[in-house]
Order: structure tokens, then C-alpha cells, then sequence
């Protein structure tokens, strides 16, 4: 399946094999059943001073469950500490180191997990050295506009990619998943739609770069 339908045909239809998508662990996959829906504001990552965290929720669940923690994100010291809802890390970004290439890394246990590249317009990513849990290697692009917030991630190789993940307006993301959510109607409010079998961790370290290559005029 490609993504040549409409958005809410391409997240309603997307059907993940199970551990094709599993990078940073099992319990980061989207369950069966519905899409979770990460609600984010333009340069999260900006409020977050030493000590606090900005607190990623899936306002899919009902109770509006905390996904992720963001720590010790800003401007001036560039790095990016993801935690779980436990206070577990999940990844790490070092904002200021960079690779030889400009990609930015994306780190675990202080080790290199995998990389992600973008354009020179800052509109376009792909993961580099991208494997699942299963040593599979797995090809994974996205198409995220920051600053417009529109655009897709895909995985699998051309002419048969699988969307994985969808920026949403409040109004876009009730269409995919129904009226039965309360949405931030906030113009400034954004929401990250992933369907089922999908590595929520995977998809929030790209949009996490991309926010942050978006925003800082300056090499991170």
C-alpha cells in the first residue's frame, strides 16, 4: 500500500507487520485497535527549562496518557533527553555534536542508534543505518514541514511505502480518528497521528530533529 489516498485513508488503511516497526522496544509499538494521537505546540522543545519537562500526551486514550517526557530541551544547550512516562530514557540528542555529513544522532545507552538526515530546506528527512530489533534494516523518510506543520513519514522502499505517521490540525486529526476526542483548538496546537504497529519513539525522534533543524537558524 502506497500513500497515493487521502490522509485519512492512508492512517485508517496502514497495516504494520508485526516487528517490522519495532526499534526501540515493544512497548513503544502503537497497540492494536486504534491510532494514538501525540499533541505537540510549535517549538516544544523551547519550554522546557533545567528541571522540568514538557510532557508528551496521547489524547487518544482517553485519559490522556503521558508517551514521552522531554528534558532539559532549549535554545542554548541544544540537547535532548526523551524519557517515558516512568522517567526511563528512551533516546538521546545531542545537540552539539553533529557528524561529518550534518545528520543528526540519535543516541541510546551513549550509543549511536541510527541517524537522521534532512535537506538543505529543512523539509525532508530519512533515517540512516535504521534497524529493527530483528537486525532488519529498516528505509524510513519523512516529508515534515516545522514551520507550515504539514507532512508524512513513511517506511519501505519506493513504489510500495507504508505511511506510518501524519501531522494533524485539530480538525484533520478528528476526521482520521473521530469525534469521540476533546482537541486542542488552539490554531498553534498540532497533533502527530500513528496507527497501529507503529514505533511511536521512531516517529517522535524525527519530529523532534525536524523541529529542532526547523527553528535553530544555526547547525545543531
Amino acid at each position: 500500500m502506497g500513500c497515493k489516498h487521502s490522509v485519512e485513508e492512508d492512517i485508517n488503511e496502514t497495516h504494520v507487520e508485526s516487528g517490522i516497526l519495532t526499534i526501540f522496544g515493544k512497548k513503544y509499538v502503537v497497540p492494536p485497535g486504534k491510532p494514538m494521537v501525540l499533541y505537540l505546540k510549535p517549538q516544544f522543545w523551547g519550554n522546557v527549562y533545567s528541571g522540568d519537562y514538557f510532557e508528551v500526551v496521547d489524547v487518544n486514550s482517553g485519559a490522556g496518557s503521558i508517551v514521552f517526557k522531554l528534558e532539559n530541551s532549549s535554545a542554548s544547550n541544544r540537547n535532548s533527553i526523551v524519557l517515558n512516562e516512568n522517567n526511563e530514557a528512551v533516546f538521546y540528542l545531542d545537540g552539539k555534536s553533529f557528524s561529518l555529513d550534518g545528520t543528526k544522532i540519535i543516541k541510546r545507552n551513549g550509543c549511536e542508534m541510527f541517524r537522521i538526515a534532512t535537506n538543505f530546506s529543512k523539509t525532508k528527512q530519512r533515517g540512516i543505518g535504521l534497524f529493527n530489533l530483528s537486525g532488519e534494516k529498516v528505509k524510513c523518510r519523512g516529508k515534515l514541514d516545522m514551520l507550515s506543520l504539514k507532512g508524512s513519514m513513511w517506511y519501505g522502499t519506493k513504489g510500495s511505502e507504508v505511511c506510518i505517521a501524519k501531522i494533524c490540525s485539530p480538525i484533520e486529526a478528528m476526521r482520521i480518528v473521530g469525534k469521540g476526542i476533546i482537541l486542542d483548538q488552539n490554531p498553534d496546537a498540532y497533533y502527530i497521528v500513528i496507527p497501529p504497529g507503529v514505533d511511536t519513539a521512531l516517529v517522535f525522534a524525527f519530529i523532534l530533529t525536524s523541529e529542532l533543524t526547523a527553528h535553530l537558524s544555526f547547525t545543531m
